[in-house]
């Protein structure tokens, strides 16, 4: 059996606390069930702010809904401190059947509202 891993991350709306569709992950050939899943945050504020989230994904073929705590990497914008992507993912073990080529569609959203630039991750680990 050989693990694979995919993600998909785009732009949140940091003045807003509704949800953002980040795109589309494709469940690769081989796959029959996630094993791990992570949701990250990149939080850059011009002021200190509290920031938490969930992301949460649809599978087409399974018809499940799964949602999730985000983990928050959170910073000054425009400093040296800026956290980006470079704080390594919490992965969280989960046991979920899924179907080759399926579409696996992710959110996520901020549960307050920021100031500065966000971004957001989510990933799976396939087997």
């Amino acid at each position: 059996m050989t693990t694979q891993g995919a993600s998909v991350e785009a732009a949140l709306g940091a003045t807003e606390t509704t949800e953002t569709a980040l795109g589309d992950v494709t469940v690769p050939l081989g796959a029959k069930k996630i094993t791990g899943v992570y949701g990250i945050a990149n939080v850059l504020t011009t002021t200190a702010e509290l920031a938490s989230g969930k992301y949460r994904f649809v599978s087409g073929t399974q018809g499940g809904t799964f949602s999730f705590p985000l983990q928050i990497n959170q910073g000054p914008a425009g400093t040296l401190a800026s956290p980006g992507f470079s704080n390594a993912p919490y992965i969280l073990k989960v046991d979920i059947p899924c179907r080759e080529q399926d579409k696996l569609s992710c959110y996520a959203v901020l549960d307050v509202a920021q100031t500065g630039n966000c971004r957001a991750r989510v990933g799976f680990i396939f087997e």
